[in-house]
C-alpha cells in the first residue's frame, strides 16, 4: 500500500467526518486467508488503517470464489476470522 494510493481516502474520509472501516486484497489462485505476511502487514506500526476488517478475496480461474474478513484482537493477540455476508447493490 503506498501513501500516494491511501493519503486522498484518509484525507476524504476525515473531511467528510467518515473513517474508513475495511481494507481488501486478492489471493489468486488461493483460498480466502488472513496469512503470516498478511498480519505482519497489517500489524506494522506506520499501518495506515489500524482498526479495520480486513477483507480477503479469493480468485481462482478468474473467479471470484470466497470472501473473509478478519480482525485484529487486542486482547488476545491474533486475527480472528469474521462473519462476512455480502449482498448485491
Amino acid at each position: 500500500m503506498d501513501a500516494d494510493d491511501y493519503l486522498p481516502i484518509l484525507r476524504e474520509a476525515e473531511a467528510s467526518g467518515a473513517r474508513v472501516t475495511g481494507v481488501y486484497h486478492s489471493h489468486v489462485e488461493a483460498a480466502a486467508y488472513f496469512s503470516e505476511e498478511d498480519q505482519r502487514f497489517a500489524l506494522q506500526e506506520m499501518y495506515p488503517f489500524p482498526d479495520v476488517d480486513h477483507i480477503v478475496v479469493s480468485v481462482i480461474g478468474r473467479e471470484v470464489k470466497e470472501f473473509a474478513a478478519f480482525r485484529w484482537l487486542p486482547g488476545a493477540g491474533r486475527f480472528e476470522r469474521r462473519t462476512l455476508e455480502v449482498e448485491a447493490p
